[in-house]
């Protein structure tokens, strides 16, 4: 349904899965129907100008079979879902540059989840692809041929709902709403013709991105410790000092723990890469100064409970 739509923000979908689900098969099904191409999947560009250009030469820009996405490409999907700008020099020029405007819908096929940083995953929509079995695989052209079969009705449904989107404007907004709010509002004006209750859609995204953080901190050492220490409690204050010296405790084997942080500084800086993954599972940390002539800043983690619980 985001896909639908001339303008942004788009969401990213991610499909992701063990080998012989069907990650590719679904997303190139899923390009016959929206934007029919020869190739709808491509492997991951060499840099974020080629990235652009590729996602510029058609409408719904899919990745295959990606298992890692460095730094650039990563900034680089999060602009293209919003409005992605290259700028470099024009060729044969001293002077003359050449700039790329694009904003895109993007699928993209994994075995494991590669989107990782918060900003990324909020933006997208994670679906896992079950293994299938011997007994219930398809033949290629099986496939195809249900796709053409079925692809004028899918498309038609999408159809509807995109005008149940442009006649619902009369429709609120929910008091919270995800980071693509305006992705989100055109699925909440058409939860009644894609037969979802009210609701519910918002529910399902909110669920699928705490998930996706709680996935982060499940991974993070320092992040599983923090839960721990707040387990039971509503407040802590103090320094990263003695932040770290708590969440070590006595035993030595947590100081060897591959990753762990080696000091003060370097905590402050892994707490700053987890915040929104504990933001979303209810733990709010901020820092403050105890008055101005001191330099010590004090760290300061709070249990909150969300308003719509």
């Amino acid at each position: 349904h985001g896909a639908m739509f001339p303008k942004g923000p788009h969401p990213i979908l991610e499909l992701a899965g063990p080998p012989d689900s069907g990650k590719t098969t679904t997303a190139e099904s899923i390009s016959r129907i929206i934007d029919p191409s020869a190739a709808p999947l491509m492997g991951l560009p060499k840099d974020a100008r080629e990235l652009a250009i590729a996602a510029r030469n058609g409408w719904l820009f899919g990745l295959d079979n990606v298992t890692a996405l460095p730094a650039w490409a990563k900034d680089s999907l999060c602009r293209l879902s919003s409005a992605e700008v290259s700028r470099a020099r024009a060729k044969y020029t001293d002077d003359g540059e050449s700039v790329i405007v694009v904003q895109r819908p993007v699928m993209l096929t994994a075995v494991q989840s590669v989107l990782g940083r918060s900003d990324l995953r909020d933006r997208s929509l994670p679906v896992h692809c079950p293994r299938i079995t011997q007994d219930c695989r398809l033949t290629e052209e099986e496939v195809k041929k249900e796709v053409a079969t079925y692809a004028p009705a899918i498309l038609g449904f999408l159809l509807n709902a995109v005008s149940a989107t442009l006649r619902g404007t009369c429709i609120s907004a929910p008091k919270r709403l995800p980071r693509l709010a305006d992705f989100a509002m055109r699925v909440i004006r058409a939860e009644s013709a894609l037969e979802m209750e009210p609701g519910s859609f918002l529910q399902t995204l909110n669920s699928q991105i705490q998930d996706c953080h709680q996935e982060e901190l499940d991974i993070c050492p320092v992040g599983q410790r923090v839960i721990q220490l707040m387990n039971g409690r509503k407040e802590w204050r103090g320094t990263c000092t003695e932040l770290l010296d708590e969440l070590e405790g006595p035993d030595d084997r947590v100081r060897r723990v591959r990753g762990w942080p080696s000091g003060p500084a370097a905590l402050s800086r892994r707490l700053n890469g987890i915040e929104p993954h504990l933001r979303a599972v209810g733990i709010e940390l901020s820092r403050a100064r105890a008055s101005a002539k001191q330099r010590v800043r004090t760290l300061v983690m709070k249990r909150f409970q969300d308003e719509e619980e």
